[in-house]
């Protein structure tokens, strides 16, 4: 028995290994449909070559392949079946707005959703949902709310205030107001409640611990999707004696997010009575089905809830504290525009910083624009399906069922576009004629982040609040340092402890 156990081991491994063997010599050889695109031999042999950059080497795929690009050009292989573009002029074609190339779902296991959020790619289902919602986040509906925002802005004006005296001792960790500002602000406008991070002053908050640990594990999750699935699969009560505390506390964030979602379908008239302005669940369990609009799962539901939650919180937070740290290398860019929203605003007590008014202020426009740059929300690649009959790009025909990305780090890069590309310089908003089309730090297209417009709106609110009433200065304790690791969103290590100066009134 025991002998022919051993046997079929043995045969089983030798079979494997052989596989394994001609299927790596299969994508190396001339028959392989991407055999005349350049790139690294490894990388075109097997997918365990990204493993290694990513998860081994902690978020480094997206420079290796930077580096691909200058030594084998603007088409490059980058895995066994996915090439990767550097073509400033074919962004707007990969990520347009009619769904011709299909989300690439392997890329997105991460976020640990199928029907909804970042996982949903099905073009249908998006398609509609994403018809259903758009108006609740166009510009015009961001300037309805404008008032609800700035709530939360002064409440996180209020909260730096109190830390003024605080700060010159021991610094102040400013990154984290602005995380519960995005959360409250999110939480608010999606589910017309705020969690209360500012209210609560929870500014410390178990959560953003485990969102950190959970961001940094970002490629791990990717490449261990099926030991996910078995754990949402599991009661709640067997995952939380399996998982740490530390990630336990975005599990049970999730839960809390699933909780409203089953609240505003156990009595929708009560919710839409508290609530201020339309919500996302109520356009989503409401949409219009005679265009051929379906009423989301209660998954997919669950998912779109902690979808917003995430999406909509950590990137604009990132953006905040980017251009804050900048800032603080270069205090004449404070001056700048303190100087700018002076004349502006002289009275900000008396007449109050509104979006519209920030909106025409042209070097606060080019500093946040810069925050934007570098880096990006997202700055690696967003990867799609060719579809049917193939596409050329830069000469190269890239056939149809290939894995095809770009990435918004080498976009925001191209010195042809950006003259001196790694220096943070808001100046070349006014100073160069950069063509729009060139500047995507929210995506483009069908797929590109909904929720921008409410992104710019916190963006120019609190910059404009921030950099009106203070100045700010690396204090002593402040880590916060200027590499990133890419985990989807940019992960700095360090905090960014500054002391805040009062401007005179």
């Amino acid at each position: 028995m025991l002998n022919n156990i051993a046997d079929v081991s043995f045969y089983g491994g030798v079979g494997f290994g052989c596989f394994w063997v001609l299927r790596a010599l299969y994508r190396l050889s001339p028959f392989h449909p991407l055999a005349k695109i350049p790139g690294p031999r490894l990388a075109a042999m097997t997918t365990w070559y990204e493993f290694y950059f990513s998860v081994i080497q902690d978020g480094q795929f997206i420079f290796k392949t930077i580096e691909w690009h200058e030594k084998y050009g603007p088409v490059v292989r980058i895995g066994p079946n996915e090439v990767h573009i550097s073509d400033p002029t074919f962004y707007n074609t990969l990520y347009s707005k009619d769904y011709r190339f299909t989300k690439a779902k392997d890329h997105y296991r991460f976020a640990q959703q199928k029907e909804g959020g970042l996982g949903n790619t099905n073009n249908r289902t998006h398609k509609a949902r994403r018809n259903v919602l758009d108006p609740l986040f166009s510009t015009q509906s961001v300037f309805k709310l404008e008032p609800r925002i700035r709530k939360y802005v002064d409440m996180a004006m209020a909260r730096i205030s109190r830390s003024v005296e605080k700060s010159e001792k021991e610094g102040f960790e400013i990154n984290m107001v602005f995380r519960c500002l995005t959360v409250d602000v999110i939480s608010e406008y999606a589910y017309s409640e705020a969690i209360g991070m500012l209210e609560n002053e929870r500014l410390n908050d178990p959560f953003f611990v485990a969102m950190d640990n959970l961001i940094g594990l970002t490629w791990v999750y990717n490449w261990t999707w099926v030991m996910q699935d078995v754990l949402m699969a599991l009661p709640f009560g067997v995952v939380r004696r399996i998982l740490p505390p530390d990630v336990l506390a975005v599990v049970d964030f999730q839960k809390q997010a699933e909780a409203r979602v089953i609240s505003f379908l156990a009595d929708p008239e009560k919710a839409k009575a508290k609530s201020t302005h339309t919500t996302v669940f109520e356009v989503l369990l409401t949409g219009n089905e005679e265009k051929g609009y379906e009423v989301p799962s209660l998954r997919a539901l669950k998912e779109e809830a902690w979808g917003f939650l995430a999406a909509g919180s950590e990137t604009t937070a990132a953006a905040l504290s980017n251009g804050i740290y900048e800032a603080c290398k270069v205090p004449k860019i404070q001056d700048k525009l303190y100087g700018e929203l002076l004349a502006e605003f002289p009275d900000p007590d008396a007449t109050p910083i509104t979006y519209k008014r920030a909106l025409q202020l042209p070097y606060l426009s080019a500093f946040i624009k810069e925050t934007l740059r570098l880096p990006p929300g997202v700055p690696g690649r967003l990867p799609r399906v060719v579809p049917q009959g193939g596409i050329t790009v830069c000469g190269q025909f890239v056939p149809a069922d290939t894995t095809i990305g770009m990435s918004s780090i080498l976009q925001h890069n191209d010195p042809n576009i950006f003259k001196e590309p790694s220096k943070f310089d808001p100046d070349r908003w006014i100073r160069d004629k950069i063509p729009e089309q060139y500047f995507v730090p929210f995506g483009k297209g069908s797929r590109g982040c909904q929720g921008m417009n409410l992104a710019w709106a916190e963006l120019y609110l609190m910059y404009a609040n921030l950099l009106r009433r203070y100045r700010f200065e690396f204090h002593k304790s402040s880590t916060l340092v200027d590499g990133w690791t890419d985990q989807f969103i940019p992960k700095r290590e360090g905090k960014l402890r500054v002391v805040v100066v009062p401007r005179e009134k």
